[in-house]
């Protein structure tokens, strides 16, 4: 297992105003959008991130609190990841 690909799916993050359509739900960071993108899907129960900072700890645990992403936001993140 690989958080975030090693880093390598948060070294170009997208421009923080991309991520104000999400900010309903709790996301305020990339990573953050990426946690609520992969626990929004039913079929995910679990997602192991891991950080040897405090402070991203707390940032990544609260991208596992409702509401959840519907398929057009997940939509959406898809296409910034792209």
């Amino acid at each position: 297992m690989r958080p975030f690909g090693e880093g390598s799916l948060l070294r170009r993050p997208p421009a923080q105003g991309d991520l104000e359509p999400l900010h309903e739900f709790g996301v305020t960071t990339w990573a953050q959008a990426l946690l609520k993108w992969i626990l929004s899907d039913q079929r995910c129960h679990t997602a192991i991130p891991a950080t040897s900072k405090p402070e991203h700890a707390t940032v990544n645990a609260a991208a596992g609190d409702p509401p959840w992403l519907g398929p057009e936001e997940r939509t959406y993140i898809a296409k910034l990841f792209a």
